[in-house]
């Protein structure tokens, strides 16, 4: 699974989202995912769910402000 987090100025986001504290279980996601206090595309390692089952996963984001490039 992966989320990007949103930029200004596309897909007509209006401020820039960077992956925040608390710190996750970082074995839970993938090594090229985007590092605490960047702006980019959050992934998860790869992984198979058998039918009906839940797995969560959750990550901060910090948004800027809308004067912020």
């Amino acid at each position: 699974m992966q989320d990007i987090l949103q930029q200004a100025r596309k897909n007509s986001a209006t401020v820039t989202s960077r992956l925040s504290n608390p710190a996750y279980n970082i074995a839970d996601y993938a090594t090229d995912s985007v590092a605490i206090g960047n702006n980019g595309t959050v992934k998860t390692i790869p992984l198979s769910l058998a039918p009906q089952t839940q797995r969560s996963f959750y990550f901060n984001t910090k948004y800027g402000s809308t004067m912020t490039p």
